[in-house]
């Protein structure tokens, strides 16, 4: 369900998608990536917009598989994050060097991205209205430790709620600011990236062993 019926003009928004694998050995980066904005409203169409009139692939059932940044072409990618770079928002994106490790997809691990990129977005020092990220864990109990790690390591005003992002146009966005900004570091494609370049305010990448190192040692000072 959208929570966006009462807008409140000192509130910000901030909803969060990922790109590549935690698991994946073939998969060297990851990325996390944010939108935050006061003005969720008119996010709310530019993707329903970018697929009138496309081709688009079709699911195992045959039916025109939803929109993301990994199935749309190169074409609707570019309209989407064009329509985006034009509204009021702040881009946000943390990707992770990994190489051939397969680390676990475990509540911990996810927090450790989620935490490190809700600092970026200071997160802490905003009156957050909503908070959505895409659902990274099929169980419950998976998803209550995440919001645990969240909720022991920063002083939020909401906690994350879980969302499938084909289902929520702003999600939605942000999985296409994280497929730009991973096929940039990666190296496939730095042409999308360039679209968002305007209203990136951080774009980090660091190698996971040392973001996961300095989150020990931090969790242990808290």
């Amino acid at each position: 369900m959208l929570m966006l019926e009462m807008i409140d003009e000192w509130a910000v928004y901030i909803y969060v998608d990922e790109s590549g694998s935690l698991t994946n050995p073939h998969c060297p980066i990851v990325t996390l990536a944010a939108v935050k904005t006061s003005s969720p409203k008119a996010l709310r169409w530019i993707v329903k917009r970018a697929m009138r009139g496309m081709q688009r692939k079709k699911s195992k059932r045959g039916r025109p598989a939803e929109l993301k940044f990994h199935n749309a072409t190169e074409n609707a990618r570019a309209v989407v994050l064009e329509a985006l770079a034009r509204e009021q928002v702040e881009v946000y994106a943390l990707s992770v060097f990994k190489g051939a490790q397969i680390i676990p997809h475990a509540p911990e691990n996810y927090g450790i991205l989620l935490c490190e990129l809700l600092r970026m977005c200071g997160a802490e020092h905003e009156h957050i209205a909503e908070l959505a990220v895409d659902m990274p864990f099929n169980r419950p109990w998976q998803r209550e430790r995440l919001t645990a790690a969240v909720r022991d390591t920063l002083d939020l005003d909401v906690e994350p709620c879980y969302v499938d992002s084909v289902k929520n146009p702003y999600v939605q966005l942000a999985d296409f600011v994280a497929g730009a900004v991973h096929a940039k570091h990666t190296g496939r494609n730095p042409v999308f990236y360039q679209f968002i370049r305007p209203r990136i305010i951080s774009d980090q990448l660091v190698a996971w062993g040392t973001l996961r190192r300095e989150w020990i040692e931090a969790s242990r000072g808290r």
